[in-house]
This record gives C-alpha cells, sequence and structure tokens, in this order.
C-alpha cells in the first residue's frame, strides 16, 4: 500500500500488458477493448478514457505505417508508481507524419496533436533490429477518493476538433 494526503490506497505496479496483432484496423477496437478491462483490473478507471485515446491514435498510425508490408504491430502498457508508459512498435522506421497544417474540415492528421494534448510526454525512436517505437506517458493519479471505483464504461472526456485545433472537455455526468 502507499498513502498519500487521502488515506492508503494500492500501490498496483509493477503491472504490463501485452498484445501483438496484426496491421489491420480493427486491432485498433481490439486494443481499446482490452486495454479498458486491464485498466479496470488495474484500478485507473480515472485515466482509462485518456488511455484509449492514446492508444487509438498510436496504434491506428501504426497500422497504416505497417498495412503495406503485410506486418503485424505491437502493442505494449506498463504501469510504474508514477506513470502508465504505452508503447507501440510497426514494423516502419519512418517517424510519424505531423502535418504542418491540418485544415478544419480534414477527416485525419491530428493525431499526434490529441497525443500530445492528453499525455505528460511523447516521443519516437527507431531500432536498430528495425522499425520505431511511438511512446507516450500518462500521469497516474494520486490516491483514490472514499467513494467507490467510478466505472470505467462511462464517458470522461470528449475530443471535440473545430477550427483545426484539438479542444478537450469534460463530459457530463
Amino acid at each position: 500500500m502507499r498513502s498519500g494526503a487521502e488515506g492508503a490506497f494500492p500501490a498496483v505496479t509493477g503491472c504490463r500488458f501485452y498484445l501483438d496483432v496484426p496491421a489491420h484496423p480493427g486491432a485498433v477496437q481490439h486494443a481499446r477493448r482490452c486495454i479498458r478491462s486491464t485498466l479496470a483490473a488495474w484500478q485507473l478507471c480515472a485515466i482509462a478514457d485518456d488511455t484509449e485515446l492514446v492508444i487509438s491514435e498510436l496504434l491506428t498510425n501504426a497500422v497504416q505505417a505497417a498495412a503495406h508490408a503485410a506486418a503485424g504491430v505491437v502493442l505494449y502498457v506498463a504501469l510504474d508508481p508514477d506513470w502508465l508508459s504505452v508503447l507501440v512498435w510497426d514494423c516502419c522506421p519512418e517517424p510519424p507524419a505531423r502535418p504542418a497544417r491540418t485544415g478544419d474540415d480534414a477527416e485525419s492528421g491530428r493525431g499526434l496533436e490529441i497525443v500530445h494534448a492528453v499525455s505528460e510526454r511523447w516521443g519516437t525512436c527507431n531500432l536498430e533490429a528495425g522499425g520505431k517505437i511511438v511512446w507516450a506517458q500518462l500521469g497516474v493519479p494520486g490516491p483514490a477518493p472514499a467513494s467507490p471505483l467510478p466505472s470505467c464504461e462511462r464517458p470522461r472526456r470528449v475530443v471535440e476538433i473545430t477550427g483545426g485545433s484539438v479542444c478537450l472537455m469534460r463530459a457530463s455526468p
């Protein structure tokens, strides 16, 4: 147990999640379902929406990058005392594309802006063995309030894209 200003709470750290899937668009939805239940088991419902959003964006980019090679993509999530680290590997060594300016009516091109907005930090690294990893870290919340754990199924955050920018808002209860 760790303790904080609001009392003791479980120290669920050192947990790992690994998913190796084909580079197919359906892999993104599958990963979202898996991580939602994993975060509930790790008692991290408070950051489930942000984590799911980051994973969706990073995996979508990886699937698009690896689709031409008929290769798989890998998702690795690690929980440590202060950070939830999300790493996504694909076979393409090219860094993810960052458009200079996304048009107001564009249907894509904002994924990394969203990752930047909801994570504490993120980046990329090429591997000597091939491919790249795009990673992001989200802060692990402090002590849980005395009330029961919130449901991971309830939407917490809404992402609205207007005027070429990303706006995050709390969803109404």
